[in-house]
């Protein structure tokens, strides 16, 4: 998937620097669930505060877009 792909369905992009190491993640969601992705290829659902499930299978943009409907965002 490439940040292009990514942005066009929704995501908003967040990044940050730690200790001289960037980060990148990108976050959809409705306030009670969503989904971040990581990088480009860790992608994870989330739901209230600090609870996270990774989604091992969501490999292509097509999966993305399969989840997004799942979960009606």
């Amino acid at each position: 998937m490439s940040e292009k792909e990514i942005l066009s369905l929704g995501f908003k992009k967040n990044e940050w620097t730690y200790e001289t190491e960037n980060f990148v993640e990108y976050i959809k969601g409705n306030g009670s669930i969503g989904i971040e992705i990581s990088g480009i290829n860790l992608v994870e659902i989330t739901a209230g505060k600090g609870v996270f499930i990774t989604v091992p299978n969501c490999k292509t943009i097509n999966d993305l877009k399969s989840l997004i409907k799942l979960l009606g965002l």
